[in-house]
């Protein structure tokens, strides 16, 4: 392997140009939007509140009332900065991590600003809201503590520090992440609303002998309730929308800032500030999926014709899988050591020794996918059938015609599977009534989640599915994959730039060093499909879900590691299927050959149905 690349100068690392931009969308956050919003808020309330005032006195208070608001979301979002993370926190189960969350200096920090921030935002905005009665202190307090400690603690608890990324997403714009994430804001803002209400009375009862403050009360404190709550979670929103566009700036990914793009995103690859390296990673994957060329060029062959840029790429990509591996790997081990019997296994290990039909290879490769004949006797048929995803083969890497994000080079969202059937009871007769309450019921438990649990893994071109709300607080699964693999994300979009940048060198580069790493890209995929997929098949068989005999039939993946291994076994098959003719003149393992064998036959199972 030829040298390292230079070493860049810090002054133009990846992580340097990344905070300067990270800077100028904070700047952008704070002066435009918080600006104009606050501006359109104040005016609203001051005609709703005009009441006796005049013109003047409007104006005169127009301006510092302006600035109180501005405060208010500065304080809030600069706290969130401080506290901003996109790993996860590495709790195994629930008890843990809410004791984890409740007891820690972030939740006192959190609650001061809250507090401070519910004053002020109230001080501007709730006059006409507020009751001189005799209820006035226990309404005080409702207003000035209650509302905070109840918001700041949802906001602890369910992590809303940590900024989401999609695996297939790069890009988007605050405009549309605001706007699509506002019906969520209201709904949230009306949940802890109406929850605050029906709450006050157990905590007024006890402190101020107050078990009801009157209806006319009641309404106005639902009201302020929910616009103070509105006003917190706008300014979360836009702090996250803000954090979230991705590895672009004005249209160009963050490395193009630098003479030497391509050395300097490699720089980010490397990094171990887990934001940074999380939005390296997102460029990389971008480049590998344009429909623009010449940001894969430099990869090919940069102006410094240094040769061995692909190579540290790859590393760099296989490091980050093989970690993964290793961490799922190692708990794996660790339940069979204790003789846990809830772990699938498998009629061969990961590093089995049995040799299959070497007849059988001359006709892998090569032919039509829907005519190939394939034995099915190999280890990958031991993976649940019902866990079968879809696989795409046409098209992948060019993006929807109609989509709003094509001028701008955003992939699609090409491993979203859209197939989720419902399943009905197997005793047809079903009183109607029945049916109907089973329809109601999952479908305000899917709201409430959809609100208060969001999937970092879902595609947004894909119908959201939430785990329940036992699943949540019950099982631990989805807490061990977030240990497990912390950062779920960086090695969702290494997948995709390597299967990416292989399948447009196939074209753009025939004979170059990446077409020539093709086996080795296959052989790491496939480890990652027998590892994840064992913990995909991981059933801890929680004492509590079998008390209460829930069964889960949601064929979707509730947790990280369960998608990484679909995408993973999607990369797998675009890329067999890319170089389809080419595999037979290259050595591959034998467990890729196993591997290659069994995503054909889904392949060829899915065309015949």
């Amino acid at each position: 392997m030829s040298e390292e690349p230079a070493p860049i100068n810090s002054r133009y690392s990846y992580h340097t140009i990344f905070g300067d931009i990270c800077k100028t969308r904070f700047n952008h956050l704070v002066t435009r939007l918080f600006m104009t919003s606050s501006v359109i808020e104040l005016l609203i309330f001051s005609i709703i509140t005009k009441g006796n005032r005049s013109m003047v006195e409007l104006f005169f208070l127009f301006f510092p009332k302006l600035v109180i608001l501005n405060l208010v979301s500065l304080s809030i979002i600069v706290v969130r900065k401080n506290y901003m993370h996109v790993q996860s926190l590495g709790y195994s189960n629930d008890i843990t991590y809410v004791l984890g969350q409740i007891i820690s200096s972030k939740t006192v920090v959190y609650l001061v600003t809250y507090i401070l921030s519910s004053f002020l935002l109230n001080l501007t905005i709730g006059d006409w809201f507020l009751d001189e009665s005799s209820v006035f202190t226990s309404y005080r307090f409702l207003i000035w503590f209650l509302i905070p400690v109840f918001y700041s603690t949802q906001h602890v608890l369910f992590d809303r520090d940590r900024i989401l990324f999609t695996f297939d997403t790069q890009f988007q714009f605050p405009q549309e992440y605001i706007l699509t994430g506002i019906p969520n804001m209201l709904a949230r803002s009306g949940i802890l609303s109406s929850a605050i209400v029906i709450l006050h009375p157990f905590i007024l009862g006890p402190l101020f002998s107050t078990w009801f403050i009157g209806l006319r009360a009641m309404v106005k404190f639902f009201m302020i309730s929910f616009i103070t709550f509105m006003n917190f979670e706008f300014i979360n929103l836009g702090f996250d929308s803000h954090m979230t566009i991705g590895c672009l700036h004005k249209g160009k990914p963050i490395s193009s800032l630098s003479s030497t793009p391509i050395e300097t995103l490699i720089d980010g690859l490397r990094s171990k500030k887990p934001f940074t390296k999380l939005t390296a990673f997102q460029e990389l994957a971008y480049r590998a999926t344009s429909l623009n060329a010449s940001l894969r060029a430099p990869i090919y062959n940069s102006r410094y014709r240094n040769q061995a840029l692909w190579n540290y790429i790859l590393r760099d990509c296989i490091e980050v899988i093989e970690e993964s591996n290793t961490n799922v790997m190692k708990f794996l081990e660790s339940l069979e050591n204790n003789n846990t019997k809830s772990i699938k296994k498998s009629k061969d290990n990961l590093q089995t020794n049995k040799k299959y039909d070497n007849t059988l290879d001359a006709e892998l490769f090569g032919n039509d996918i829907s005519t190939t004949n394939i034995s099915n006797d190999h280890r990958y048929n031991d993976f649940d059938v019902t866990r079968r995803i879809s696989l795409k083969k046409a098209n992948i890497l060019i993006g929807d015609k109609n989509s709003k994000n094509k001028a701008q080079g955003n992939i699609p969202n090409y491993f979203s599977n859209n197939n989720h059937k419902y399943d009905g009871s197997i005793i047809t007769h079903v009183p109607s009534v029945v049916r109907f309450m089973k329809d109601v019921i999952i479908y305000v438990r899917q709201k409430i989640n959809s609100v208060f649990f969001p999937s970092a893994t879902v595609n947004n071109t894909q119908t959201k599915t939430f785990a329940s709300l036992f699943d949540i607080f019950l099982l631990s699964k989805k807490r061990q994959a977030d240990r497990l693999v912390p950062l779920a994300a960086s090695h969702g979009s290494a997948i995709i730039a390597l299967m990416g940048i292989l399948i447009r060198a196939y074209t753009e580069d025939p004979k170059g060093s990446v077409v020539a790493s093709v086996g080795e890209v296959l052989k790491h995929l496939e480890r990652s499909v027998g590892t994840l997929g064992k913990f995909a098949d991981w059933d801890p068989k929680n004492p509590w879900i079998k008390a209460l005999n829930i069964k889960n039939t949601d064929e979707t993946p509730c947790d990280a590691i369960s998608v990484l291994n679909s995408l993973s076994i999607s990369a797998f098959l675009e890329i067999v299927l890319k170089y389809n003719v080419l595999l037979n003149d290259v050595y591959l393992d034998d467990n890729v050959v196993k591997l290659s064998k069994w995503v054909l036959d889904m392949c060829n199972s899915d065309d015949q149905q």
